[in-house]
């Protein structure tokens, strides 16, 4: 360390002390011992996370075949509700929606919210 008078001390210690609290937060010292302002802190880039960034698009991709799937189902219950060969054709490949199989979009669905969430 360094050997300093009270007065010293107490000067360098006020201008530590940024926000004039009678505190020194651990930023306040590590930003006056490295000798950087808050404004150097603010504007260091703080780096990206290709996976997560990644992992988020195969999210969204999933959440949109999904959002389709629904937005076709609601479309073929509205012609169903009438009548008609237009309304049974309807039914029929509504039926055929529902009872087609989800397996591999639910386990993207899985895959990416994991990836995410790690």
């Amino acid at each position: 360390g360094e050997t300093k008078t009270v007065k010293e001390l107490r000067a360098e210690l006020a201008q530590i002390d940024m926000d004039f609290n009678k505190r020194m937060a651990l930023i306040e010292y590590l930003l006056f011992r490295y000798k950087k302002t808050i404004k150097d802190l603010l504007s260091k880039p703080q780096g990206g996370n290709e996976e997560l960034d990644k992992a988020q698009a195969a999210l969204d991709v999933c959440v949109a075949e999904i959002q389709k799937i629904e937005e076709k189902k609601a479309n073929l219950e509205k012609i169903a509700e009438g009548g008609g060969v237009k309304a049974l054709g309807a039914k029929n490949e509504l039926e055929q929606l529902l009872a087609s199989d989800k397996t591999e979009l639910n386990r993207a669905l899985i895959t990416a919210e994991a990836a995410v969430r790690a």
